[in-house]
């Protein structure tokens, strides 16, 4: 046996023994760890949960926000539109509204009077309707 081969059985020897405490370190201290892994691991899951859940909620308050504002906001362009009669330009009435002014202008026109006549006839018509309409969302019950 030479120096070095002594040498290197006992330097061997050694980084075995720390390889091996290391291991068994390593291994003993694995349990605990993953415990604490785990256990933070599901702490952060519900606070994403939580958050998610906090972000639909939100979501869905906003959503109901914009869809009453969409629906008041279009009655009032609504309401607006009917009380306002431009006769410069062509009226922009809802579709089902356009088509029974186009048909009392029909029938009312088919008098013989021309267009000034069943004009007035409408715009009059048509202001005691909105009156009514206001009566009636203004809890008038003989509107």
């Amino acid at each position: 046996m030479t120096f070095v081969d002594s040498l290197l059985r006992m330097l061997s020897s050694g980084f075995k023994f720390v390889g091996d405490m290391l291991y068994r370190f390593m291994t003993f201290l694995a349990k605990p760890l993953s415990y604490l892994y785990y256990f933070f691991d599901g702490v952060f899951y519900f606070f994403l949960q939580l958050f998610n859940i906090v972000v639909k909620i939100v979501m869905i308050f906003v959503a109901l926000i914009q869809l009453f504002a969409a629906l008041v906001v279009g009655f009032l362009r609504t309401v607006f539109s009917m009380l306002t009669i431009d006769f410069s330009a062509a009226p922009h009435f809802p579709s089902k509204s356009g088509q029974g002014i186009a048909a009392v202008m029909d029938v009312i026109g088919g008098a013989g009077m021309l267009t000034v006549a069943p004009g007035i006839v409408l715009a009059v018509v048509w202001f005691i309707f909105i009156k009514q309409i206001i009566g009636l969302l203004g809890g008038a019950r003989d509107a």
